[in-house]
C-alpha cells in the first residue's frame, strides 16, 4: 500500500521545465509577505517552502541559503524608496530642498524597514551573495539623483562651485547614513526629534557647502520654532497631526520603532 502524502507534497505544484524564474519570484514573493506579516525577517526556509506550497528543498534549488533569499527581498524593497523620493520632490524647484526631503524619505524608510536597512547598509562585507552588487544600493537610494540636486545647487549659488558634485552628494549620503544607522542601531537613546536632526544636519551641509562669504538660512520649519530647544526638544517644536508624512512634520523620540 502507497503511503499517504504529506500536506506539503499535497500542496506542491509543479512548475513546467523551464519556469524556475517564476517559482523563485513566487519565493521572493511570500519571503517578503512573511516579513510584513512579522515586522521582520523571523522565519524560516519552512515556513517560505509552506507559504508557496512547495518542500524545503525546492527553495534551495533557488537559493544557496536563507540570507540569499533574505537579500533577494531586501533588494526589491529599494524600489520603493526610489519611488517615494520621487513622489516627495516633484514639483520642488529648490535644489536644497528636494535634498532635505529626499534625506526625510529615506530616513521614513530606513526607521520603517529596520531589518531591511540593518542587512544592506550595516551588514558584514562577507555576508553577501556573490551575485549582490553593491553598487546598486547608491542608484536605488538616489544617490545619481541627488548629485544633479547639487549640482544645481551650485548652478543656484546655493553650494560653492568649488567642489565635486558626486564628492558632495556622496557626503551628504553619508552622513544621513549615520543618523539612519544609529536611530536603527540605539533606539532608546535620547535623541533630539527626528525632524530637528535632519533640519540641523542639513543646516550645517548647506553652511559648510556655502560660497565664501554667505551663510545657508535655517530651514522655513527651523525658522518657525523660533526658539531654542527645551528639555527633550519636542516642546518648543510645532507639532502637527501624527498623519502627517515624515517629511512635513517632526517625529518624536517615541515615534522612532523599537
Amino acid at each position: 500500500m502507497t503511503p499517504p502524502s504529506s500536506p506539503e507534497r499535497r500542496k506542491r505544484q509543479q512548475l513546467p521545465q523551464g519556469r524556475g524564474a517564476e517559482l523563485r519570484e513566487q519565493i521572493s514573493v511570500a519571503a517578503q509577505a512573511l516579513g510584513d506579516a512579522r515586522g521582520g525577517y523571523d522565519f524560516g526556509m519552512r515556513d517560505v517552502a509552506a507559504a508557496v506550497g512547495v518542500t524545503t528543498p525546492a527553495i534551495y534549488r533557488h537559493f544557496a541559503s536563507r540570507n540569499d533569499l533574505l537579500y533577494a527581498v531586501a533588494t526589491r524593497n529599494l524600489a520603493v524608496v526610489a519611488r517615494a523620493m520621487d513622489l516627495a520632490t516633484a514639483g520642488i524647484e529648490d535644489p536644497v530642498e528636494r535634498i532635505r526631503r529626499r534625506h526625510l524619505t529615506y530616513l521614513e524608510f530606513a526607521l520603517a524597514n529596520r531589518e531591511t536597512y540593518r542587512l544592506l547598509y550595516m551588514g558584514k562585507p562577507d555576508d553577501m551573495p556573490h551575485w549582490f552588487e553593491p553598487s546598486r544600493l547608491l542608484a536605488d537610494t538616489g544617490l545619481a539623483t541627488m548629485i544633479t540636486d547639487v549640482a544645481e545647487a551650485m548652478a543656484a549659488g546655493q553650494f560653492s562651485n568649488t567642489h565635486d558634485p558626486a564628492v558632495l552628494a556622496c557626503l551628504i549620503w553619508m552622513a544621513l547614513h549615520g543618523v539612519a544607522s544609529l536611530l536603527i542601531a540605539l533606539p532608546t537613546f535620547p535623541y533630539p526629534p527626528t525632524l530637528y536632526l535632519i533640519d540641523q544636519m542639513m543646516s550645517l551641509l548647506n553652511n559648510g557647502f556655502a560660497p565664501s562669504g554667505r551663510t545657508s538660512a535655517r530651514s522655513a520649519y527651523i525658522a518657525a520654532a523660533g526658539t531654542s530647544l527645551r528639555g527633550d526638544g519636542a516642546a518648543c517644536l510645532p507639532q502637527p497631526p501624527r498623519d502627517v508624512p515624515i517629511a512635513n512634520r517632526p517625529v518624536s523620540r517615541s515615534e522612532v520603532p523599537q
